[in-house]
């Protein structure tokens, strides 16, 4: 299941040695401009250089045990040894702990998430989605409906995603922060750079992703989100 999702020729490509150190270098490079032209305070700025996060990501599966049919189901329950015989789905996720990745990743959440909490397309939990349902009045014939985006964090393209975000700003600069906001370009830059660079190992080999955010990133869920948001709007 793993081979076959990294061998897919779409997602991901196979490479022979991690970028990881070249990476940090470039990050830091603009970290340090920023700084140095006060866009980015004190405090914030020995937070987001980082000297030593050069591991790379590592991938891990968790199965989608709701994605069996329905006869394996039944099969499983009289005989557990069956589970065997069941090809599992599994949804990828990618460790980002000490990689050069993962602070930025921190810092482009936290400009972006509070503009992704106010679409109303943005529902935190099951405990808030029975709250939105509770406060709909509908006529007593209505029929309630589900859509499925599919595989929706490895299927979105990058310069879709930086479009969204750029498409946002003005969102994003009516957001009151506790530290600076960067500018755009630096903004976009930097998280050009992140999508652009998701390596990550598994069994021994290396592997970067070509299209799509990894589940694991901390930006991600309002990277999916705000681009939701404009799918779902148009």
């Amino acid at each position: 299941m793993a081979n076959d999702q990294l061998n897919d020729n779409v997602h991901y490509e196979r490479i022979n040695k991690s970028h990881t150190t070249e990476v940090l270098d470039t990050i830091n490079t603009i970290i340090h401009r920023l700084h140095n032209e006060s866009y980015i305070d004190e405090v914030t700025f020995k937070f987001l250089i980082n000297d030593q996060g050069k591991r790379l990501g590592r991938l891990y599966f968790l199965p989608k045990l709701h994605k069996i049919n329905q006869s394996d189901r039944e099969k499983i329950k009289t005989d557990i040894n069956h589970l065997q015989n069941v090809n599992v789905p599994g949804r990828p996720i990618v460790s980002l702990c000490n990689s050069p990745l993962v602070k930025i990743a921190q810092d482009i959440d936290y400009f972006i998430k509070p503009v992704v909490n106010k679409f109303w397309t943005y529902t935190q939990d099951t405990t808030s989605f029975i709250n939105k349902l509770e406060k709909i009045r509908a006529p007593a014939d209505i029929l309630m409906s589900s859509f499925d985006i599919s595989s929706m964090y490895t299927n979105l393209h990058h310069t879709e995603i930086i479009n969204a975000i750029d498409r946002a700003w003005p969102l994003i600069m009516q957001c009151k922060f506790d530290i600076p906001v960067p500018p755009k370009k630096a903004l976009l830059e930097l998280l050009r750079i992140s999508l652009a660079n998701n390596e990550f190992e598994f069994n021994g080999q290396i592997f970067k992703q070509k299209v799509g955010v990894p589940m694991g990133s901390p930006m991600s869920p309002s990277l999916t989100e705000i681009r939701k948001y404009e799918i779902v709007s148009e």
